[in-house]
């Protein structure tokens, strides 16, 4: 009884932790893909303002 309670618990602990694993890459990612846009543009800016 006690051993397929505490299976349960950590099986649903486990996909806790992968959902907010999953979450915690795609908001990283998309973090990240932001940044990498905001600093193309901006190179592109710097680029055409400069030359």
């Amino acid at each position: 009884m006690y051993v397929h309670v505490l299976r349960i618990w950590l099986h649903k602990l486990f996909s806790e932790c992968l959902q907010n694993l999953e979450t915690s890459i795609w908001l990283f990612s998309l973090v990240h893909l932001n940044e990498g846009f905001h600093l193309r543009i901006f190179d592109l800016n710097f680029r055409t303002n400069f030359f």
